[in-house]
């Protein structure tokens, strides 16, 4: 897969945005900053993108905001959004747009390491037919405590489902999903138009929406909205892939009673009908380093 650098995803958001406001003051403002941003690229990156983000720069290519990627229109010409392509939601990622399953660090006790590369050997298969998981509408869900590797791996398969077919996808992360709907309803947009945009997507990918330990879905419009926009998805044959935080204690409960309690029961249904499941049971790497370290400055003290 393509490395994604931080200029690249930077550039291909400021398309995105100039292809949300065609033909308006901010367009003209936005083609400015994108040419002094190419003019000031570091070094090592791709001349054909920078060749090709400058010409959308100074107006030769049309920025569309229905269309994925370079593609040819039908006078021979390209036209270019990342807007819905992998570069769009690559800033969204943060830390995780460049990874693959290689840079997935293996850590713990020998019976964790196992289960790891376990988990590592069904993603890869997974990618192999990520094409099949878009088109049948099959659900994903990653579920594992704080630090395990979840968002990782999710974007991980983003990234492969997105080069494979070039999908449509969105991303949100942790209270982004509410915050857009709540956003959408105060401006007085149509709530059927906001549903539509969320089911009409090929991948809809949702990182820590809820967490059974500490926070769950507190409130009953949380829980109503979340399931309709399944049930939309749903019924257009389109899945969700979601990471949940759960505890893997011995005493905490089961994995279905900790989503039932962070969801609700009906979301639950939702989530594990067409579903492929991955568990996350070991220990947090976050908490795996930092014992390490404790145990390092307590030798270095003894010493």
């Amino acid at each position: 897969m393509t490395e994604i650098s931080p200029f690249e995803a930077r550039a291909t958001m400021i398309v995105q945005e100039m292809g949300n406001h065609h033909r308006r003051p901010r367009e003209k403002e936005l083609r400015q900053q994108l040419l002094e941003m190419l003019d000031r690229a570091p070094s090592g990156e791709d001349p054909e993108v920078i060749e090709k983000l400058r010409e959308v720069a100074t107006g030769g290519y049309w920025v569309g905001v229905r269309f994925r990627g370079w593609q040819k229109d039908r006078n021979g010409g390209e036209y270019f959004n990342p807007g819905i392509n992998w570069l769009g939601i690559a800033s969204k990622l943060g830390e995780y747009a460049g990874k693959s399953l290689m840079d997935f660090e293996v850590y713990g006790s020998d019976a964790e390491q196992r289960c790891q590369l376990m988990m590592i050997e069904r993603l890869r298969s997974t990618i192999d037919k990520i094409h099949l998981h878009v088109r049948n509408g099959r659900n994903i869900l990653l579920m594992g405590s704080v630090g395990t590797g979840k968002d990782h791996c999710l974007a991980v398969l983003l990234r492969a489902a997105m080069e494979c077919s070039n999908y449509e996808a969105r991303f949100f992360r942790v209270n982004g999903f509410f915050e857009f709907l709540q956003k959408g309803f105060d401006k007085s947009q149509r709530e059927k138009d906001l549903m539509l945009s969320l089911a009409r997507c090929d991948i809809l990918a949702l990182s820590d929406l809820a967490d059974p330990t500490d926070r769950p879905l507190s409130g009953k419009w949380h829980k109503d909205v979340l399931h309709q926009v399944l049930e939309e998805r749903q019924a257009r044959g389109r899945g969700v892939w979601m990471t949940v935080n759960i505890d893997h204690s011995a005493d905490s409960p089961p994995v279905d009673e900790q989503l039932v309690k962070a969801f609700g029961e009906p979301v639950r249904d939702r989530l594990l009908e067409d579903c492929t499941e991955f568990i996350f049971h070991w220990r947090s790497y976050r908490t795996q380093r930092q014992n390490e370290l404790d145990f390092s400055t307590t030798a270095k003290g003894e010493a």
